[in-house]
């Protein structure tokens, strides 16, 4: 099952309810600079504390019905 929103950035996984508030609590900017958004990968992390991108979270949030529909690029949207 999704747990909640995360972004994963050199090794080290950020999590929160929603990517943007993820980005915006990041200590030091870290994620304020575009460029630096655009190297990290977003995702979701499992009840189970595994990190999945975004195509990954859609297959599996479907596979344990926490969505009615296969999404391809899952959002927390999607989900809450």
């Amino acid at each position: 099952m999704i747990k909640e929103a995360a972004i994963k950035k050199n090794g080290t996984i950020y999590t929160g309810f929603r990517h943007d508030r993820i980005i915006k609590a990041c200590p030091f900017g870290f994620f304020k600079n575009p460029g630096k958004v655009r190297t990290s990968i977003q995702g979701f992390v499992t009840d189970t504390g595994e990190f999945l991108n975004r195509k990954e979270a859609g297959k599996h949030a479907f596979e344990c019905g926490q969505t009615d529909r296969l999404i391809n690029n899952l959002t927390s949207e999607d989900l809450w």
